[in-house]
């Protein structure tokens, strides 16, 4: 479902939400900043490359999001941990733990 402009009206008064919406042009790189409403409107074939990152920061409030998606019906189209929370913070603390072992070795 696209957002029409009267509708991204209605979300702004009830929810105070403003979607970003934007032109993408043939060679154009966009920046979309994390918990950034936006909304996507493929003019012509495109192909979409994107890149989840994980703050520090945020994991534990990733963590709690994931506990609700877990809680929605098997059949929900949202019900799968797409974001894979728990394998992000595995592999930094392994990277963290490799790292700290070659720093110690060298001294």
């Amino acid at each position: 479902m696209f957002l029409n402009e009267s509708q991204k009206k209605q979300l702004k008064k009830e929810f105070d939400m403003e979607p970003w919406t934007f032109e993408q042009h043939l060679g154009e790189a966009v920046f979309i900043p994390s918990g950034c409403s936006h909304q996507v409107r493929n003019i012509q074939s495109c192909i979409k490359v994107a890149l989840d990152f994980v703050a520090p920061e945020s994991v534990e409030e990733y963590l709690r999001l994931t506990q609700e998606i877990r809680r929605l019906p098997e059949d929900h189209r949202f019900s799968e941990d797409r974001l894979e929370i728990k394998k992000i913070v595995m592999h930094a603390a392994s990277s963290a733990i490799r790292e700290a072992k070659a720093q110690l070795s060298c001294k």
